[in-house]
């Protein structure tokens, strides 16, 4: 064999998809996505998300990902909901549907309601008569004992922040605003997810305002909503996190527990902290992990039941003014509360120097190139 082939093979290696964490085909950077586990094909399904850089880049895709493999998977559905990011997206375990409202498009915050049949591969627009007005990133949930959908807050047309709550009848597909006493302070950014445990939809953190539009901040309470009841009730927890917003939440069904990762404090402070929330003893603890993800805001979490892991997707991280670095890897917690990573994706968006001295290939794509090309030379010897 000579010099020449030798080269072709190192060079062709990386586009045989010997690398590390190999995944041909998976969503772009992004941040904004919303990802629910769905336990009958037990795969994760991803919808959504954004990119700025000058302009928005809206993505309206429907993405399975298979974690037992590690391998993303572009669906090509039946209809579409609009391409946007920071949309309200639940998972009805009744039906085996998704229930998916609003969020941020091209043509601003809109306010449309999509049900996404699993098993049909298909999304609908049902299009009730009344719902809650157009906004982006509220706090929801699918409230197994009710069996409806819950969503509070949000990010209103003109900038407005929402302090109202509404359920969403999966079987009737109707709307209905819901009046409850006590209630927390309008905010979006907070993230919902119903609890097993306590049979309530439990709400953390959020930017806060209030009625008249005085800026409250950033919060780290836990609020529980009794849908039956039509009430609220501020959670007293045991250790908190720091505040935030723009973070997510995944709920653990076997350990009924909550995984809280990332999100932001404001002006480029990003996080990069794990907490895991007890909802039998409602205290929270904060994760010591090995590894640990890139700090970053508006990631997506779901917990896959078969593999007992909590997996997280995207997001951006603030550095300086008007620059993100986003992200598309994806990383799971196991139970010992550890994190790995299960794809790596491409960690920044500005170009960095290869490590290898081979243009355009990392180092990991060398070391397999060079160890597929000599054993092809051994092999050619002993001929």
């Amino acid at each position: 064999m000579n010099l020449r082939l030798l080269l072709v093979i190192l060079l062709i290696t990386p586009s045989l998809g010997i690398h590390a964490y190999a995944s041909v085909n998976q969503p772009p950077k992004m941040l904004g996505q919303k990802m629910i586990y769905d336990p009958v094909g037990q795969k994760i399904i991803l919808f959504g998300g954004s990119c700025y850089s000058t302009s928005y880049t809206f993505y309206g895709d429907t993405w399975s990902l298979d974690t037992a493999k590690n391998e993303w998977t572009k669906l090509t559905t039946n209809g579409s909901p609009s391409a946007r990011f920071n949309h309200a997206m639940v998972y009805d375990s009744d039906r085996r549907e998704i229930v998916l409202f609003g969020g941020f498009s091209a043509s601003d915050r809109i306010g449309d309601t999509w049900i996404y049949n699993i098993a049909d591969n298909k999304w609908t627009n049902v299009s009730p008569q009344t719902g809650p007005s157009r906004r982006s990133d509220p706090g929801a949930a699918y409230d197994a004992k009710a069996k409806k959908v819950v969503i509070f807050g949000g990010y209103g047309l003109g900038d407005k922040i929402q302090g109202d709550t509404w359920v969403f009848d999966v079987e009737q597909k109707t709307w209905t605003q819901m009046k409850p006493s006590n209630k927390p302070m309008g905010r979006y950014g907070g993230i919902m997810v119903y609890d097993s445990y306590t049979e309530k939809c439990l709400l953390f953190g959020g930017h806060l305002e209030d009625e008249n539009g005085k800026d409250y901040g950033y919060e780290n309470e836990v609020w529980a909503y009794d849908c039956a009841g039509d009430n609220w009730e501020k959670v007293s927890t045991q250790n908190k996190p720091p505040v935030r917003y723009w973070h997510d939440l995944s709920y653990d069904t076997d350990g009924q527990r909550i995984i809280l990762f990332g999100g932001s404090q404001g002006g480029g402070n990003d996080l990069g902290d794990t907490w895991i929330y007890s909802c039998r003893d409602k205290a929270w603890t904060k994760v010591a992990s090995t590894e640990n993800p890139a700090a970053r805001a508006q990631p997506s979490l779901a917990y896959d039941k078969s593999t007992k892991k909590t997996v997280m997707f995207g997001g951006a991280d603030f550095v300086v003014a008007g620059n993100f670095v986003y992200f598309n890897d994806v990383w799971a917690l196991d139970q010992n509360k550890q994190w790995a990573k299960l794809v790596a994706g491409e960690q920044s968006t500005t170009p960095t120097q290869p490590a290898s001295g081979v243009p355009g290939f990392q180092f990991v794509d060398v070391v397999a190139g060079l160890a597929l090309a000599t054993m092809i030379l051994l092999l050619v010897k002993r001929r």
